[in-house]
This record gives structure tokens, C-alpha cells and sequence, in this order.
């Protein structure tokens, strides 16, 4: 039953009257002043309280019919305030509250476009009331208020049949108070999470309506959730599935959440998206929770017990692979399935050797040479693409330290733990059925002790993939762990203790749920879903988006192919520009709509389709130089880009990061979009390049910032469709370009 708090004086929750909007809207801003939202908008200094207040004042100044607002009153004094509205009302906004906002929000606008854009994300699209605003005076915390307006709140979403919902904030550090346990005792349940800044996570919150179901956590195939645990575990999650897998991650810099590159990470567990719910967890934020593996293995099956409910599948890679060995042998109720990937009961010499040069150069607070020792880990075992690695360390080294942490002293700590690390002795005791699966030439383990590791462990299966290095990847390593934790049986040809085949070195291509109710599933359960049993909607949205865009721009190069033109003129390279952009949107559609849901490796799809961007960006180069440059600068325009395009086309074959797509034609676009706005003035530029290249950009911060409001289009969908528009102006700004 639900408990409601009830106050020991006289105090009253009604709705608001005539003439109490000023006082409601001071209660209002002395509650949310110490709101990051609030800060975010309306800042710190001495006359944030007052734009507050106005803020407040314009956002009840909306119509009774669309806002409801309800007031806690104690003798004469209103003390809380709660707003609500129904669906579609609560989107609307007010003329005067928009302006109100835009005035005191002025330069600091284009920071709070993140929350905007996570809240409108997470906006349910069903019939719902949204309790918008609910504040309490300070000097009446923790006396009930709060309480009386949401069991108020819910009392009229159940007369009215409809479901509730919120947005909150969830802090990082456990000790600050968080609403979340007070909206849990009135019916709320967690939908969605976003992480947004530092410090905290924002939650969506949903109450079910009278005899509906209780609201279960809406996570959407083809997407991944990324934010923090109640346990402060930082995590990132896809899938759907109702059965658990949680991956422990290796050695990172900080205890952040993968956010965007999450799905790269997880690339070789999409085909379980379907069956699985898959949970990439990083360390603890904050200070070191031990100095040993074992308090590692502790604090880690503390946050398995506390998050979900039985045992997990548990897949540990590289650093992570030892804190799960180390689980499954002091607490073995949490797993029910164990995979050490890439992991071994302790370090190998060399291994020992780069992690402890690793600790001393953080220790310095030298994090690019921590990051060219963490890229020396996963260069390529041997062939072409091993001698041409060093090309691209400078570039991995500065994307990998680019998140480092201000203090060194969680990240020493692990590998200190790590270092001391000897499990063999204990690997008896591990009860769960077990997958050893790595490279055979791994700097920092080596064959002997992955054989030596699944040899002492009871039934364990082994698969060392021959030619390749840390950590184990490609289409055969996603084709045995899918296999393994998909319950049909072993890999092929897997023999208990041992299994050694060849492999190839190419690379495969997230918030806290509900805790799961359903019980584990016993081995023999049903069989990975792939290209056919998989969920495809979004996937195949995107990937028709994707064709309808290559028609467009085939159809748009095919005129302006047939324009009559000298080789080598600005409109020449922009025809190759439109020519490349179509067949990319092409490759594009053919991995979305077929590959991606197949499982297949996407590198063969992917890398081709970025090199082919490069092209594109290449030509757009030329044309730029072509059309605005003077003869004299021409020439070298010409050499840099045939070096650019040739270390962009190696960097993306040996560093999977989509950054390098980004930063590679960001520039020519801002260089174009420059020389064009100037050439507006002598008749070289036209607006019609300008507006091509405004609506492009736009389109790609769409997609950046995951912006999903045009259901059922995902980011990537309304990235194509805003395309569209643009594509069509920059063909027309084309047709302007010279021909000589």
C-alpha cells in the first residue's frame, strides 16, 4: 500500500486562486534555485534569484484550461507548488514565458539546448498527465508538503484515468538528496535516463494508469542509454531482451560512461539486442572503493545484486576479465554464465610491464604518453596494417587521452590491484559454465596463460584465435560469444579446456533499468535472434531514408554531370563531390538495412563508406580552391588534399572512431561555407551554397546530439531527411560554380 505523509497541522492542497500567482511563483523560485536547470539558465550571480522568480511568474501566467496548478496552503501561506498538464497541452509554451526565458537565458542558451533536446526525447508520446513543476519552501522541507501534492497528483490522474509522468535529477553522489525515492512511494518508476552534465544524471519518471501495467523502462532497439547507478557505476546499455549480460570493462582513463561509442564497444552483442538486455559497467565514481582485486570483485557483485535481480551472464574484457574471474570465484551466486575475454588469472610480464609504465606516467599527469601505451595495447598483431600503425598512434593517443580524469589516483589504484593480481590458486571454485576466448598473440597475456587459465577452470571452453592481438574482435569472435551466451551450445569445434583456429584481425563495430523480474533462463534457452528474428523498424526507416537520399543524389549528379563543363573547373570536382556523397548514402542504406541487423561485421560495409566521405570532402576541396582561390594557390591546395585525403583513408582502416569522418570535413564545409558567404560580395559565391551548407551542418548536429522528436525516425532518419533539403541547395549553388 502507498504511503502518503500527513502533516501534524492544519494545512490544506487546493488549487490556486486569483491573485496567489506571485506568491506560488516565489515558492517556486526559492525551491529550484539549487536546481541545475535553474543554474544552467538563469546562472549564480546576484540577480539569478530574481530572474527566477520572473521565470516562474511567466510559466503560471499560461491558461487554466492548459495548466493546472495545485498549492499546499498551512494557515494563510501558500508553502508548495505543483504544476501539471495533459498531453498535448503540457508541450505547448507560452508567448510570454518563451520570451522570459529567451531574455534571461541570453548567451548561456546554447548549453541548455542538451537538456531540451534529452527532455523532448524522453517525452512520452501516450496520453499522460506531466507534473511539470512541484516545489516546496525551504523551511518546509521534510514535513510532508511534497508528499500532499503528489498523492493529490496521483488521486486526479486516477479520476481522470491517466497515466503520470516527470522529469527529475539523479546526483552522483549518494549523499545528496534525491527526489527519486519520493516519487518511487507515489507509483513512479524509471523510464528513462540522460546524461546531460557533470555531476548528475536526468531521469524521466512514469505512474501507471489506473489498471495498466506498471510502466517498464522504454529502451528502443538500435539505441543505447548511457548514465550512472544508484551504486555510482558508470554504465551504458543496449538491447531489450529479458535476460542480463553485463559487460565489465577494460582498463579506461576515467569511470565515465562510453556515451556515443557505446554501440562501437558493444558492436559483437547486437545480434542478442533481441534476447538480452546487454550492461557495459565501468568503475565506481570517485575514490578507489579498494586496493585489491578481491574489493574490486566485492564492490562489483554488490552492484550485480543490487541492480538486478538473480544472476547475470558476465563477460569481463582485458582488465575487466580479471575483476570477473575474481567475482565468479568469491561470489558465485551473481553469475550465471562467465566469458574471459581477453584475460588471463593474472598479468603476463609484458603486461605487467606497460601497465606499471602506464601508472608512473599518470602519476606525472602525462596522459598522451598513457594513451600511446594504451594504443600500443591494440595495434594490429602482425601483417601491412601492423607496420603502418605507429602513422596513427599520435592521433589514438590524443583521442584516448582526450577524457582523462584531474586526479590519477582511481586509475593507479587498478592497476596496482591489477598488478598484484594471481587468481589460479581459486579457479577451481568457479562454478559457472566459462568461455576463454582471446588472441593468441597478445602483448600482455600470451597463449600460455589463457590455456593455463581455462585448464583450471572445471568444463571451461577455450578459443584462441590465431594472427591476432588485445583484445580479441571481428566476425568470428562475434560469431562464438554470440554463440556461447546465446545458449546453443558451444562454438564450433570447441573442446573443454582448449580450442585454438585461426581468426582475422577486423574490428566489429546503456542507464539503470527496472531490476528485471524474470527468473534466469536455463542454457539450453532459445537462439540469438539475427537478421531475421531481430526487431528492424528503426533500422529499416533509416536505411529507406538512407536510398530515397542516394536517389536524390544520383539524380542531382547526373544533371549536373550532363552540364557542359571543362575537367578539372570548380563545377567539375563538385559533380565528383555529388557523385561520392550519393554513393555513400547508398553503402549507408545497405548497412543499415541489411547488414547491421544481420549481425554481419560492419567493417567491410562501414570503413569503405567513410573512405568514400573523404572522397567527397577531397573534391569538395578542390572545387573550393577552384572557384575562390587565385591560380598560385591553387597547386598547393591540390597537395594538401591528396596528403589529407591519403592519412584520413589510413586512419580509418586502423582507428575505429567515426571522430576521424568528423574531423576530417567539418573544416572544408566551415572553409566552403567562409569563401562562399565572402564571395557573396564579387559574384563567386551564391546564397544557394550557403544555405546548402547551414542546412547540412544543422542536419549533422542533429545527428550529433541524437536528436529523436519525429517518431517513428530515429537521429539518423531526420539527419537524412534534413539532408534532403540541403543536398538540393548545394546542387543549385553548384550549378553557379565556374565551368572553366
Amino acid at each position: 500500500m502507498t504511503h502518503f505523509p500527513v502533516l501534524d497541522r492544519d494545512d490544506v492542497v487546493r488549487a490556486i486562486r486569483p491573485g496567489e500567482r506571485a506568491a506560488a511563483a516565489a515558492v517556486l523560485a526559492d525551491a529550484f534555485m539549487d536546481f541545475p536547470a535553474t543554474r544552467a539558465f538563469a546562472g549564480t550571480g546576484a540577480g539569478a534569484t530574481e530572474s527566477t522568480r520572473r521565470f516562474m511568474q511567466a510559466s503560471l501566467s499560461t491558461p487554466a484550461e492548459q495548466l493546472t496548478v495545485l498549492v499546499a496552503e498551512v494557515g494563510s501561506r501558500i508553502v508548495g507548488v505543483l504544476t501539471c498538464a495533459d498531453r498535448p497541452a503540457c508541450l505547448a509554451v507560452s508567448g510570454l514565458k518563451a520570451r522570459t526565458f529567451l531574455r534571461i537565458a541570453g548567451s548561456r542558451l546554447p548549453r541548455l539546448a542538451r537538456w531540451g533536446l534529452a527532455i523532448m526525447r524522453m517525452h512520452p508520446r501516450t496520453p499522460h498527465r506531466h507534473l511539470q513543476m512541484i516545489g516546496v519552501a525551504r523551511d518546509c522541507w521534510g514535513t510532508g508538503v511534497g508528499g500532499r501534492l503528489l498523492a493529490e497528483f496521483a488521486r486526479q490522474c486516477d479520476e481522470a484515468g491517466l497515466a503520470g509522468y516527470l522529469e527529475t535529477i539523479r546526483w552522483d553522489d549518494p549523499a545528496k538528496p534525491s527526489p527519486e525515492r519520493l516519487y518511487r512511494r507515489h507509483g513512479f518508476e524509471v523510464l528513462h535516463e540522460a546524461r546531460v552534465a557533470d555531476g548528475f544524471t536526468l531521469i524521466g519518471m512514469a505512474r501507471a494508469a489506473p489498471g495498466a501495467p506498471r510502466p517498464a523502462p522504454a529502451a528502443r532497439p538500435g539505441r543505447s542509454t548511457s548514465g550512472y547507478l544508484p551504486t555510482g557505476h558508470a554504465f551504458d546499455r543496449i538491447g531489450t531482451g529479458p535476460r542480463q549480460v553485463v559487460v565489465l570493462q577494460g582498463l579506461t582513463l576515467d569511470n565515465r560512461p562510453m556515451g556515443r561509442l557505446a554501440r562501437t564497444m558493444l558492436g559483437a552483442y547486437h545480434p542478442l539486442e533481441a534476447e538480452c538486455t546487454i550492461t557495459l559497467v565501468n568503475r565506481r565514481a570517485g575514490p578507489p572503493v579498494a586496493s585489491t582485486m578481491a574489493g574490486i570483485a566485492a564492490d562489483t557483485a554488490a552492484m550485480i545484486r543490487a541492480t538486478f535481480d538473480g544472476p547475470v551472464d558476465l563477460v569481463g574484457t582485458s582488465t575487466g576479465g580479471s575483476i570477473a574471474l575474481q567475482v565468479a570465484i568469491d561470489h558465485p551466486d551473481v553469475v550465471r554464465r562467465l566469458v574471459v575475454h581477453s584475460a588471463a588469472y593474472t598479468l603476463g610480464p609484458e603486461g605487467r610491464r606497460l601497465q606499471r609504465l602506464a601508472a608512473d606516467l599518470a602519476r606525472r599527469g602525462d596522459w598522451r604518453g598513457v594513451g600511446r601505451l594504451m594504443a600500443g595495447w591494440v595495434r594490429p598483431a602482425r601483417g601491412p596494417a601492423r607496420a603502418l600503425f605507429p602513422l596513427v598512434v599520435p592521433l589514438t593517443a590524443r583521442v584516448l587521452a582526450s577524457g582523462h580524469p584531474a586526479d590519477p589516483t582511481d586509475f593507479v589504484s587498478v592497476i596496482e590491484a591489477e598488478d598484484a593480481f594471481d587468481c589460479r590458486a581459486g579457479l577451481q571454485r568457479i562454478s559457472a559454465p566459462t568461455l576463454v576466448i582471446a588472441g593468441a598473440e597478445d602483448p600482455g597475456y600470451g597463449p600460455d596463460l589463457f590455456r593455463e587459465t581455462a585448464a583450471g577452470i572445471p568444463g571451461a571452453r577455450l578459443i584462441l584465435y590465431e594472427g591476432m592481438g588485445h583484445p580479441a574482435r571481428g566476425p568470428r569472435f562475434r560469431e562464438d560469444l554470440v554463440r556461447f551466451l546465446g545458449g546453443t551450445g558451444p562454438p564450433a569445434g570447441a573442446e573443454s579446456g582448449r580450442q585454438d583456429h585461426g581468426g582475422s584481425e577486423t574490428s566489429g563495430d546503456s542507464r539503470r533499468s527496472a531490476r528485471t523480474q524474470s527468473p534466469p533462463e536455463p542454457a539450453s534457452s532459445s537462439p540469438a535472434r539475427g537478421a531475421i528474428g531481430a526487431p528492424l523498424g528503426t533500422l529499416a526507416i533509416t536505411s529507406i531514408t538512407n536510398f530515397v537520399l542516394a536517389g536524390e543524389l544520383f539524380f542531382l549528379a547526373g544533371l549536373m554531370v550532363r552540364t557542359p563543363k571543362a575537367r578539372f573547373s570548380a563545377a567539375w570536382f563538385w559533380a565528383g563531390a555529388m557523385f561520392a556523397l550519393a554513393c555513400s548514402a547508398l553503402i549507408g542504406g545497405i548497412d543499415h538495412g541489411f547488414v547491421e541487423p544481420a549481425g554481419m561485421p560492419r567493417y567491410l560495409v562501414q570503413r569503405p563508406n567513410w573512405i568514400v566521405v573523404g572522397v567527397a570532402t577531397f573534391c569538395m576541396l578542390l572545387a573550393t580552391a577552384r572557384q575562390f582561390l587565385a591560380p598560385r594557390w591553387q597547386q598547393p591546395v591540390l597537395v594538401l588534399a591528396a596528403v589529407q585525403l591519403a592519412a584520413y583513408a589510413l586512419g580509418v582502416l586502423l582507428v575505429d572512431d567515426f571522430r576521424l569522418v568528423i574531423v576530417n570535413y567539418v573544416p572544408v564545409m566551415l572553409f566552403l561555407l567562409l569563401m562562399s558567404v565572402l564571395g557573396l560580395r564579387n559574384g563567386t559565391g551564391s546564397w544557394q551554397m550557403v544555405a546548402g551548407i547551414l542546412v547540412l551542418l544543422t542536419a549533422s548536429a542533429v545527428q550529433a546530439l541524437d536528436v529523436d522528436v519525429l517518431t517513428p525516425l530515429d537521429q539518423n532518419g531526420l539527419y537524412h531527411l534534413i539532408s534532403m533539403v540541403g543536398v538540393l541547395f548545394m546542387y543549385w549553388g553548384g550549378q553557379r560554380l565556374k565551368v572553366t
